[in-house]
């Protein structure tokens, strides 16, 4: 819990550093100023604080730690929810049906998830477990999940005529985040990942509430 609670602390401290980075930047025209996505916005006006609260802080760590930090796991049953989980959420966002909503169209897509899943179980097992045994694959894979996490974040923010390095300081958080929860996964399982991604989430939702009151 002591290594736990450090690891967030320097979290909090690397997001920090890079949120004042961004204001010197930003002073100076390097960076440009970064608003909420439309998408997030709209979505804060039209659901209620306590679904708000249930999606951000419980759902999405849930969805997107077996999405992206399940494949590290050396456990067969938490890489087959892995692979679920990625072509669930992939193939919603792909064809822009809401995830957090079970619908005809949600659901036709999970259930073809776990289908594929299924029936691809021993190849998505065996391969995910090669890479994981070797050190530097794993590394390579938790580097690439970590990519894809911050770009999965990329519809949160209103990018419109803001320019390259704006992007990658605004993703760059998320990008550690990342880093930094394969870490806990690795290290002492996806329990603690998805632990720590929820408290992440809960503070960010405080803030979050707080600026929109």
């Amino acid at each position: 819990m002591v290594f736990i609670l450090k690891a967030f602390l320097l979290l909090l401290l690397i997001k920090l550093v890079l949120g004042l980075t961004g204001v010197i930047l930003s002073k100076y025209g390097f960076v440009n100023s970064v608003k909420n996505g439309d998408n997030l916005t709209s979505w804060l006006s039209e659901v209620s604080t306590i679904r708000f609260f249930l999606e951000v802080v419980i759902l999405a760590p849930l969805l997107e730690e077996f999405c992206f930090r399940g494949i590290t796991q050396s456990n067969s049953t938490i890489l087959v929810c892995s692979s679920i989980t990625f072509l669930y959420l992939f193939s919603c966002r792909l064809s822009g049906v809401n995830f957090y909503e079970f619908h005809l169209k949600s659901i036709l897509i999970l259930l073809v998830s776990i289908a594929l899943s299924i029936i691809f179980k021993d190849k998505i097992i065996s391969t995910l477990l090669t890479i994981n045994s070797s050190t530097i694959s794993r590394i390579c894979l938790v580097y690439l999940s970590s990519i894809l996490f911050a770009l999965w974040h990329y519809n949160n923010y209103n990018f419109v005529n803001v320019n390259f390095q704006t992007k990658v300081l605004t993703l760059l958080p998320h990008f550690l985040s990342g880093l930094i929860f394969s870490w806990f996964a690795i290290k002492y399982g996806i329990k603690w990942s998805l632990s720590a991604h929820i408290f992440n989430n809960f503070i960010a939702t405080l803030f979050t509430l707080i600026r929109t009151q």
